[in-house]
C-alpha cells in the first residue's frame, strides 16, 4: 500500500505538530494558588492517660504534697486455739503510706490583632478568625499530649523491671535483647505471684493483661508467632470496648501500639555531637532550600534551614533517614554515660534529611519547635544524639498503678490583652498534680532491643 512521506512520518509529525498552540511559551498569565484550607498534622490520641486514676481531687484543699494512706489485711494465723480459751490478742491492724507531691505544669499560645486579617488560612470556607481556632486546637492537644507523657514516665519508673538475657540496664542492650515469647510466660508468672488481678481472676482461670508497646516489638513478636495464636480485636470485643490503637491478644495479653513506646537514642551512643550555636524555635528544617522526601517545603523561609555541630563532629557517624535526638540534659541514670534521658520535656527526636558534612551542618525532617538558646558551659547549647532505641513494652495488670493526685485541675485561661492596642490575645492552661505509683506490682516494664525501619531495610541496632 502506497504511503505519503507525511503519512510514513506520521508518529513524529503528530507528537510536533498537535501540541503546538500560540499559547505554550506564555508564562505570565500563571500564578501560584495556595489552598487555604489548613490541614493538621496527624496526631495520636491518649494512650497511657486511660490506664491512670484521676480520684484524688484535692481542689479545696491548700497543700503542697498529698498522702495516700492503704490499710493491711489482718495476718491469717490458722493455728488452733484452746476449747476452753476465752480470751484473744487482736488481730493486729497495719498500713501503708505514699506521698505525692504536687508540680504545676502548662502551656501557652499566643496571637496578635492583625494576623488574622492578612492570613488567607481556613479551617473551613465559613471560618472567619481562623487563628483563634488554631491556638486553641494546638492548645488543646498540648494539654492532652503533656499528660499522656507523664502518665507514661510515672510508668516507666516501676521498680518491677525486666530486661532480657541478664541484662540490667538500657546501655547493655544490644541487637540479641528482642522480645521473645518466653518473656511473655515471665510476666505472667510474676503477676500471678504478686497476686495482680488481671494476671489471676481468683477462679483458676487467667485474666487478660495489656501491654503497651511499640511497633518494633510487635514486629518481633508477630515473626515468631503463628497468626493463628492470635485473637483480632473484632473477634473478642465491641467496638465500643476496644483500646486506643488495640492490635490484638497473644497468650491472654492484650497488645496496644504506640511510637511513645520507642525511647529514641536511650541506649547506648553510637555517636554525640555538642551544638555551637543557639538553636531559635523553627531553625532546622530546609524550608524553601529543598523538599522533605521529595514533597514537602518545611518549616519558614526566615528560619535558619540547619543546627551546626561543633568543629570536632565527625560527620561520617551522621546519615541522612537517621533518627536522633536533639537534648539539653544528660544522665547517667540508665546505665549510658551521658545518656539521654526520655523525662526531659524538651526532648526533640528528628529523622536527617540532609549532612553538610564540609560545614558540620545537620537539616531535619521538622522544624526544632523551642528554643535552645541557654549556654549549657563552654559555647554549647544542645546535644544532637545518635545511639541504639529502647523499646518499653509497658505491661499493666489491674488497676491503681498509677494515680494522679490532684492539687488543682487542669483550668484554660484566656487572659484579656494588656497592650495600648489590645493586641496580642493568650490563651493558657495549667494544672497542680502530681502522677505517681500506687500499686506497683500491677505494673512492670520489659525494656529490649527491637526491629526499625523508617525506610530501606529492617535493622536492629547495637
Amino acid at each position: 500500500m502506497f504511503q505519503s512521506p507525511y503519512q510514513q512520518n506520521l508518529p513524529t509529525q503528530f507528537d510536533v505538530a498537535y501540541p503546538s498552540h500560540p499559547w505554550a511559551g506564555i508564562s505570565t498569565n500563571q500564578r501560584t494558588y495556595l489552598d487555604p484550607v489548613l490541614r493538621d498534622f496527624w496526631r495520636q490520641r491518649t494512650i497511657f492517660g486511660d490506664f491512670v486514676t484521676y480520684a484524688q481531687n484535692l481542689g479545696d484543699v491548700n497543700a503542697r504534697q498529698m498522702v495516700i494512706t492503704t490499710l493491711f489485711d489482718v495476718h491469717p494465723n490458722f493455728n488452733p486455739i484452746g476449747l476452753r480459751d476465752m480470751w484473744m490478742p487482736a488481730a493486729h491492724v497495719d498500713t501503708q503510706s505514699q506521698t505525692i507531691t504536687f508540680v504545676r505544669y502548662g502551656g501557652k499560645v499566643a496571637y496578635d490583632a492583625y494576623t488574622p486579617i492578612i492570613t488567607y488560612w481556613k479551617r473551613n470556607p465559613q471560618s472567619l478568625n481562623v487563628i483563634a481556632s488554631i491556638v486553641q486546637d494546638k492548645l488543646g492537644q498540648h494539654m492532652v499530649d503533656v499528660m499522656d507523657m507523664l502518665a507514661r514516665n510515672a510508668m516507666l519508673q516501676t521498680n518491677f523491671k525486666y530486661y532480657p538475657n541478664g541484662k540490667s540496664n538500657f546501655g547493655q542492650l544490644n541487637s540479641a535483647d528482642t522480645v521473645t515469647t518466653q518473656m511473655l510466660n515471665d510476666i505472667h508468672l510474676g503477676m500471678k505471684y504478686r497476686g495482680v488481678p488481671y494476671a489471676d481472676t481468683g477462679n483458676g482461670s487467667v485474666g487478660n493483661i495489656v501491654c503497651i508497646t511499640s511497633p518494633g516489638v510487635l514486629y518481633d513478636l508477630q515473626q515468631q508467632t503463628d497468626p493463628k495464636d492470635w485473637l483480632y480485636p473484632m473477634a473478642y470485643a465491641r467496638p465500643g470496648t476496644l483500646l486506643n490503637y488495640e492490635v490484638g491478644t497473644y497468650r491472654n495479653i492484650r497488645f496496644v501500639e504506640t511510637p511513645k513506646c520507642v525511647l529514641y537514642n536511650c541506649g547506648s551512643i553510637i555517636t554525640q555531637a555538642e551544638v555551637t550555636v543557639p538553636i531559635q524555635a523553627g531553625d532546622g528544617a530546609p524550608g524553601d532550600s529543598a523538599l522533605v522526601d521529595g514533597t514537602y517545603n518545611v518549616g519558614q523561609p526566615g528560619a535558619t534551614n540547619h543546627i551546626q555541630l561543633a568543629a570536632s563532629t565527625n560527620m561520617s557517624n551522621f546519615q541522612a533517614g537517621d533518627i536522633v535526638t536533639i537534648h539539653r540534659q544528660r544522665t547517667n541514670a540508665f546505665g549510658v554515660t551521658n545518656g539521654v534521658d526520655f523525662r526531659d520535656g524538651t526532648v526533640h527526636n528528628r529523622r536527617i534529611v540532609t549532612v553538610d558534612a564540609t560545614n558540620r551542618r545537620l537539616t531535619f525532617d521538622q522544624p526544632i519547635m523551642l528554643e535552645f538558646t541557654t549556654n549549657l558551659g563552654g559555647g554549647v547549647y544542645a546535644y544532637v544524639t545518635k545511639g541504639v532505641h529502647v523499646n518499653a513494652m509497658i505491661f499493666i495488670g489491674g488497676p491503681n498503678g498509677v494515680i494522679a493526685g490532684i492539687g488543682r485541675p487542669p483550668r484554660l485561661h484566656t487572659p484579656p490583652p494588656v497592650d495600648d492596642f489590645d493586641m496580642i490575645y493568650r490563651f493558657s492552661w495549667d494544672a497542680y498534680m502530681g502522677y505517681n505509683q500506687f500499686d506497683p506490682r500491677v505494673i512492670e516494664v520489659a525494656f529490649v532491643n527491637a526491629s526499625f525501619r523508617y525506610a530501606g531495610p529492617v535493622q536492629i541496632q547495637g
